[in-house]
């Protein structure tokens, strides 16, 4: 086991420093997403064929958020977790997450706000795991996931929104990015 865990660290490492080197091309960019997938996947991923108990997958997939979020390389700052989220719910509840990436996709190409696309993803991948009977974990993991990316971009972005809610300009605030 702990050539698996010195493998892990090595790919973890690198994968780190990869992402520093998107970190400049700016926060849309497709290859940071990639490399930010290639990051906290493996975790989630190795938790599940290893036959690591729900728990224990919960918990790599809770780190895997919070550490692309609050990344010690990045001085505690990170992306919202969006992209991880999709991910893993990719690994997790691919059928689901391929409806909703779609719907997303739509929305962002009639509404041209990320924040719209996003919300309308969560909205409908959380929506789809209760309509679909899924167990009741996964719905918590799910809506638990949501509040945290939903949570980590109203904390970063708080000076904006607190000025759009005191000057009452409704319109821009689901503009902030």
């Amino acid at each position: 086991m702990g050539d698996l865990q010195y493998i892990s660290f090595q790919w973890v490492m690198e994968m780190r420093r990869l992402h520093l080197a998107f970190v400049t091309l700016g926060d849309h960019s497709y290859p940071r997403i990639v490399v930010d997938e290639l990051i906290h996947l493996p975790a989630v991923f190795i938790a599940q064929r290893l036959g690591a108990p729900v728990l224990a997958v919960d918990d790599s997939v809770a780190l895997a958020t919070l550490g692309h979020n609050f990344s010690p390389f990045l001085g505690f700052r990170g992306g919202k977790g969006a992209a991880t989220v999709l991910g893993i719910s990719a690994l997790m509840l691919w059928k689901l997450t391929a409806i909703t990436v779609v719907f997303g996709g739509a929305l962002y190409v009639s509404t041209r706000h990320a924040v719209w696309s996003m919300t309308g993803v969560f909205v409908l991948l959380n929506g789809l795991t209760v309509v679909t009977f899924h167990p009741l974990g996964q719905i918590l993991r799910c809506l638990g996931l949501s509040f945290v990316v939903a949570g980590t971009h109203s904390w970063r972005q708080y000076p904006q929104i607190a000025l759009v809610v005191r000057q009452r300009q409704w319109q821009k605030f689901m503009t902030i990015e």
